[in-house]
């Protein structure tokens, strides 16, 4: 792990250094290494076999919106209530929005 923080730190330290021609084609190099790896794992998964539902009793605290990673939820008007809602193409399935719900409006079911 220390050796991991300080090719970290040395690596930040090179790019600080860099010109913005330099730091550009650095972007695009560490783009195509991340794109790479990205190939080896399915886009979907066991993360999408969970379907999220918001229960009536969501009071629009907007914990669920403030604290997913995926910014996949936000709040619509429904009569003079607010309410979440979860859009299913953005959710990874993470669980965050369950565990941070104060009233438990939000519920996983794994399929």
């Amino acid at each position: 792990m220390t050796q991991i923080k300080q090719t970290k730190s040395t690596h930040f330290r090179k790019i600080a250094a860099k010109t913005k021609q330099e730091k550009t084609q650095m972007g695009k190099e560490l783009g195509a290494a991340i794109e790479n790896k990205a190939e080896k794992y399915p886009s979907i998964g066991e993360w999408k076999s969970s379907i999220f539902t918001v229960k009536e009793k969501c009071i629009g605290c907007e914990m669920c919106v403030k604290h997913c990673p995926e910014a996949a939820i936000t709040t619509k008007e429904i009569g003079d209530k607010k309410r979440a809602e979860i859009d299913q193409s953005f959710c990874k399935g993470c669980g965050i929005c369950e565990n941070v719900c104060p009233v438990e409006a939000i519920e996983v079911k794994k399929m």
